[in-house]
């Protein structure tokens, strides 16, 4: 039985993201948890897209492959990465999914740590919102400046910018949201922008459709610089 983390407030966080830095300094924590069994609902999808570079290295892949558990990726082949290339691709795995709900992971840094099931389902539908992403605390890319000084002051938790590495959301309002952001994409004469940016961009237009985990209620981003995680009497993690 593999022990659990949870949030300052108590939540039991679901889904880990290691973005740079938070891979280096934590890499144990992605390591312990390769072997962990967990529950998925019937009702839920995994996506992560990555090319097979990436998937010789993938947390994720190896989390899925040892539970049996499809994970939907249509970029293997692609020889030439560059990071807003998931948009695209995260809509064709959309076209394959089956269930109600979807969760995109990234590929290369996010590891599963607690049960996917009904009751994970549940916890998302309470933010009442169709679409549910990872917060951190760090705007990136931090220019150009996308959230209102006044936007960020309203909110109470810590992680106040969006990161796009981890989301859940009912398929159609996914399809509808990575179809806004492809436009986006498709209308800037810099077709490299980051991925950061453009999904930031387009939950600024579009703010009906997504919200932030602002609380770290399921997700949690761990950087080196600014996370740390201590262990409790009976084994478990709090990560502050």
């Amino acid at each position: 039985m593999k022990h659990n983390y949870y949030s300052e407030n108590g939540a039991q966080i679901k889904i880990i993201h290691l973005p740079g830095s938070g891979l280096e300094e934590h890499r144990e924590l992605a390591e312990y948890n390769l072997d962990r069994s967990f529950n998925i609902s019937k009702d839920l999808s995994i996506i992560s897209v990555m090319n097979s570079q990436c998937e010789k290295d993938s947390f994720i892949l190896k989390q899925c492959e040892f539970n049996n558990i499809q994970l939907l990726n249509t970029a293997s082949d692609v020889i030439f990465w560059s990071n807003p290339i998931k948009i695209e691709h995260i809509l064709e795995c959309l076209k394959e999914v089956t269930t109600k709900y979807v969760l995109i992971l990234d590929g290369r840094d996010t590891v599963i740590t607690g049960d996917l099931d009904d009751s994970f389902i549940e916890k998302y539908l309470a933010f009442d919102a169709p679409i549910v992403f990872n917060g951190t605390p760090v705007a990136y890319p931090n220019s150009p400046i996308i959230e209102s000084l006044q936007e960020i002051i309203k909110i109470k938790g810590k992680q106040k910018y969006l990161n796009a590495g981890v989301c859940i959301g009912d398929k159609n309002s996914l399809i509808s949201f990575y179809t806004k952001a492809q436009e986006i994409k498709n209308n800037m004469s810099d077709n490299n922008n980051s991925e950061q940016y453009l999904i930031r961009l387009t939950k600024k237009k579009n703010p009906k459709l997504a919200t932030v985990d602002y609380n770290n209620d399921i997700f949690r981003i761990v950087h080196e610089y600014d996370s740390k995680i201590i262990e409790k009497e009976n084994g478990d993690f709090i990560i502050i």
